[in-house]
């Protein structure tokens, strides 16, 4: 099972943009020194949000309090403009979701694969040695808006279980 995972979240945009945070990162000769620059320089600085309340909230919508957990997916209209939430954990069904929200087929094109990227060899070595700071994992996270919202309880002990085994203390 996938779960909706804020850290993934923000070291995809930390390597999204890695040559603005490390412009040596291909040089660099050892994992940890990349994992122990995320986590001071960049864990807490990454903006925690979902774009599609901007785009709400330009449109003078609220944000969405609850999930459907059910459907799958969240959806608002206004002015025949359709505001619809999926969770990245759907990811591999998102057309399905798509398709019978539109009662039409809908093809999802994966072009922003980081499996696909410059980076995808030191992004590989990130997620394997990747160890989360204490004080993220028991405060940050577990008061996380997103992940209350868009996690069952079940997807939230099963992220928690695998995490807590994978902690740094003191950071």
């Amino acid at each position: 099972m996938y779960i909706e995972h804020p850290l993934k979240e923000k070291y995809h945009l930390f390597f999204q943009s890695i040559e603005k945070f490390c412009p040596n990162y291909k040089k660099c000769n050892k994992i940890q020194d990349l994992i122990t620059y995320f986590n001071h320089n960049c864990l807490y600085n990454i903006e925690e949000f979902q774009s599609i309340d901007e785009i709400m909230k330009y449109y003078g919508l609220d944000e969405f309090s609850s999930f459907d957990f059910e459907k799958k997916y969240n959806m608002v209209s206004k002015n025949n403009i359709h505001f619809i939430k999926l969770r990245f954990t759907d990811i591999d069904i998102w057309d399905k979701i798509l398709s019978n929200i539109f009662k039409m087929n809908v093809n999802i094109i994966p072009d922003n694969i980081s499996e696909n990227k410059d980076y995808k060899n030191v992004y590989k070595l990130f997620k394997k040695y990747y160890y989360i700071p204490n004080h993220y994992f028991n405060i940050s996270l577990k008061n996380d808006k997103y992940f209350k919202l868009y996690t069952t309880e079940e997807e939230k002990d099963e992220y928690f279980k695998k995490w807590s085994e994978r902690l740094l203390p003191n950071l």
